[in-house]
């Protein structure tokens, strides 16, 4: 098997195994997941992989039994101290860290990490110990960054694949032929003479950018490679109206209405009851409660905004003496759900009465999908997102949970959500995640959202000089912040 590796090419690449020819056998173009899932099957490793949510998840059970620098941060934020911890522990681990120090702080953080979880550098080192005895069948590797670039946990990767046979390449790749303000831009005092070749586009939003994009686009030929860097349901929206084919791109969770679902349920788990949000989730398309009873409460509201009044009572026993008696049953166990409420604005609620609302949003999700309805594919979303939730809730071991915390959560469940895209990827244009997939020439290139926001900042591990001479002396090489820019 031929590999072609580079840091940026887990979220697609270009030109990939084809490259302008007509089919393609033995060659992948992958990026450290791929590599690492590619190297897992050669040598028999495995085991559960774990998301990142259920990694913070199962380390916030330990906070109580473990003490450490991080305790006073996880009392007002577990899962933002959890992540955090689980960062720090996985860079040091891809820089050589076998855990352990004498400085107070790494002991804690070995001692605490020694039941975390095992993440992606734990997975690398099962594989580089499998390498030792068994052969991957691997004989070319070529990078696409410089060695001295990648984590030493990864350099020695490679050094193990070598010494099983494998040819490992770093080819310079050539520079695209450019010119006009294209080529000049690579030069110092860079002074466009808006040739075409180069164009910045600054719209006043993305659905004008969209536009403008989707119509310089309609104006070109055909013919050629036109890559799209990025891409988002506006653009794809935009290219579908001027003819042109889509990329694919999935919706963002905030633009899924009935994601919104779980949110506003669990908002209404403290007391008093917020009748603005009460509205909202009466107001949405979907609800686990019939139309005829939601316009009474959405009435009810409008005569006096507040959960429970007289008003609010009598529409629901209206609503409640229109329905036939099995299915009223049903709708009144939801109603005592929904409506409950928990604790008051302030104070913790129970994890059990949170795990109630979303066990019955979850089973209402589910009925849904059994259905089949013609947008089936966001049900199941809708019935996972609220899964996820219960899983990561019962992983914690939380007996009680704050409103702020439970937003944190509630956003982690919906982070590895994916909603079905609006419109298929087509055929006529590539796509790839980052602008560092592109690792061969295009006729035609448009970066999507070629912000300063799009660019993740180098971050530098918080450590003292002690313990940065600690991990040097054990041989633990932290990647150099300048380098990394």
């Amino acid at each position: 098997m031929r590999i072609i590796f580079d840091p940026d090419f887990d979220s697609g690449s270009w030109p990939g195994p084809l490259g302008g020819r007509d089919a393609s056998a033995g060659e992948a173009w992958v990026g450290p997941g791929g590599l690492l899932g590619l190297l897992e099957t050669a040598v028999g490793a495995g085991g559960p992989v774990f998301s990142a949510a259920e990694r913070a998840a199962q380390l916030i059970s330990l906070f109580g039994s473990i003490e450490g620098f991080w305790s006073r941060s996880a009392e007002v934020d577990p899962f933002g101290s959890a992540r955090r911890l689980l960062a720090w522990r996985d860079s040091l681990v891809m820089s050589g860290w076998a855990g352990g120090g004498a400085e107070p702080r790494l002991a804690q953080l070995s001692a605490l990490m020694a039941q975390s979880p095992a993440g992606f550098p734990d997975r690398l080192l099962a594989v580089n110990a499998l390498l030792a005895r068994r052969d991957p069948g691997l004989r070319s590797l070529t990078l696409l960054s410089p060695r001295e670039d990648l984590a030493p946990l990864w350099r020695a990767t490679l050094d193990l694949l070598e010494a099983r046979g494998a040819c490992i390449e770093t080819p310079s790749l050539p520079p695209a032929a450019a010119r006009g303000d294209l080529a000049a831009a690579r030069t110092s005092g860079f002074a466009p003479e808006g040739d075409g070749s180069l164009r910045l586009l600054r719209p006043v939003g993305v659905l004008a950018a969209a536009e403008e994009v989707a119509a310089w686009l309609a104006s070109r030929s055909t013919s050629g490679v036109t890559l799209v860097i990025g891409g988002d349901p506006a653009l794809d929206a935009a290219l579908r109206r001027h003819g042109l084919p889509t990329t694919g791109a999935a919706p963002s969770i905030q633009d899924g209405a009935l994601l919104q679902l779980l949110p506003l349920m669990l908002e209404l788990a403290w007391t008093p009851q917020d009748p603005q949000r009460a509205l909202e989730l009466l107001s949405l398309a979907a609800s686990p409660l019939p139309r005829g009873i939601r316009y009474r409460l959405i009435e009810a509201l409008n005569q006096w905004p507040a959960v429970d009044s007289d008003a609010w009572r009598a529409a629901l026993a209206a609503g409640l003496a229109e329905l036939e008696p099995a299915r009223r049953e049903v709708i009144r166990a939801r109603l005592e759900v929904m409506w409950s409420s928990g604790a008051a604005h302030g104070a913790a609620c129970s994890v059990g009465e949170i795990q109630r609302r979303v066990e019955m949003l979850r089973g209402w999700a589910y009925g849904r999908v059994a259905l089949e309805p013609p947008d089936v594919a966001d049900w199941r979303v809708a019935a996972t997102q609220c899964g996820t939730l219960l899983d990561l809730l019962d992983r914690t071991g939380l007996a009680e949970i704050s409103a702020a915390q439970l937003r944190r959560f509630v956003d982690e469940a919906a982070r590895d959500s994916t909603l079905p895209s609006a419109w298929p990827a087509e055929a006529g244009l590539r796509v790839v995640g980052e602008p560092g997939g592109v690792a061969g020439p295009a006729d035609r290139i448009v970066w999507w959202n070629f912000d300063e926001a799009s660019v993740p900042g180098v971050t530098r591990l918080p450590l003292s000089t002690a313990e940065r001479s600690e991990l040097a002396a054990h041989g633990c090489a932290l990647p150099d912040p300048g380098r990394e820019a």
